[in-house]
């Protein structure tokens, strides 16, 4: 059984061979490989890869070669060998805390949780942080797939199994209106009261927009959404330039002399803010020293 496995001693050599794949040249190779080597451990490894397999990977003419058919095979491979090592040492660094990927929503970072990563940042410089700014049906995908650590998020109606999900503090919702158009939202009790008037809200990448559908579908009604927006700023400027009547917003801080907020929490279901991490695993190192940070800072929305 040892004779049949000293195969899996060219485990050494592929790395290189995923060199010289990449880069079609010995000498190249060389010159970019991670540590210092020469043109004659190029052609060395190919040689031993060549005995370890039977088979023949390069064809050499003068300076010049040419992969045969199965060193064409080879090299597709090895591009993974060399992705599963890139990946181990990074999730090593993850356990270490030497690295950090996340991903929240443009809004929650400049408005919610900013404060909270630039304490980490400040407090932990070693630390490479990669910030991911996306919506969270796709930071969900990623986060699953394991190219992200964590989600700062909110808390879905319907949740994942696999998923832990940590509250950080509840948002409340407003709604945004022009100041000169406040005789249309003298008495709101409820969504009865603006469903005849033009509305903006978030698209269906946001958590709370399937609140909102919700909510519509328990009270049988129908908001008047004529404007489906991603980002907060721009709800904003849709009832500043009188595209509609209202927009429905998260508690971000934002100052308009022209706009008045009006809190319709209560016309929703919770709608909560959380961290977002895979089951089944223990705290990596970053999350338990975001989760103290977080605390410390007592977050919550403005």
């Amino acid at each position: 059984m040892t004779e049949d496995l000293q195969f899996l001693e060219a485990n050494k050599y592929l790395i290189r061979y995923y060199y010289i794949y990449k880069y079609k040249s010995f000498h190249k190779a060389s010159k970019e490989f991670y540590v210092a080597s020469s043109d004659r451990n190029m052609k060395y490894a190919v040689q031993q890869l060549e005995k370890y397999y039977n088979v023949q990977l390069i064809k050499i003419k003068g300076n010049m070669f040419e992969f045969t058919e199965f060193g064409h095979i080879l090299g597709e491979q090895v591009k993974k060998i060399y992705d599963i090592n890139i990946n181990i040492y990074t999730m090593l660094n993850k356990l270490d805390l030497k690295e950090i990927n996340f991903a929240t929503s443009p809004d929650f970072y400049k408005y919610y949780i900013k404060p909270v990563f630039d304490a980490f940042i400040k407090e932990n410089p070693e630390i490479k942080v990669n910030i991911l700014k996306t919506n969270q049906m796709d930071s969900t995908g990623r986060l699953i797939k394991r190219e992200i650590d964590f989600i700062v998020g909110s808390l879905p109606l319907n949740q994942n199994p696999d998923l832990i999900y940590q509250e950080i503090a509840e948002s409340r919702i407003f709604l945004a209106y022009l100041k000169e158009n406040r005789q249309k939202f003298n008495k709101i009790d409820s969504l009865n009261d603006i469903k005849e008037l033009k509305g903006a809200m978030c698209d269906h990448t946001h958590i709370f927009y399937h609140n909102v559908k919700e909510i519509e579908k328990e009270n049988n009604i129908k908001l008047n959404i004529v404007h489906n927006i991603s980002d907060f700023e721009s709800l904003i400027d849709a009832v500043r330039s009188r595209n509609v009547d209202y927009s429905i917003v998260g508690n971000y801080e934002f100052l308009d002399e022209d706009v008045n907020f009006y809190d319709i929490t209560g016309f929703f279901k919770p709608h909560k803010i959380c961290y977002i991490y895979r089951k089944n695993e223990a705290l990596t190192k970053s999350i338990e020293k975001l989760i103290i940070i977080a605390e410390k800072l007592k977050i919550k929305p403005v």
